[in-house]
């Protein structure tokens, strides 16, 4: 994941990090699913900061 948003961004950590609390914040406009509500996705997010 890390390498996909890395080509997506540039490698700008800004820009990544952004992404990241965009898809906490407002899921459905980044996903494209109206019925995509924020905090569903926060344990893969936990899981993924954890991970890095």
């Amino acid at each position: 994941m890390d390498e996909l948003s890395a080509l997506f961004s540039g490698g700008d950590r800004t820009l990544s990090a952004g992404v990241r609390a965009a898809w906490r914040e407002d899921p459905a406009a980044l996903s494209g699913d109206a019925s995509a509500r924020p905090g569903q996705w926060d344990s893969l997010t936990e899981y993924l900061e954890a991970a890095r």
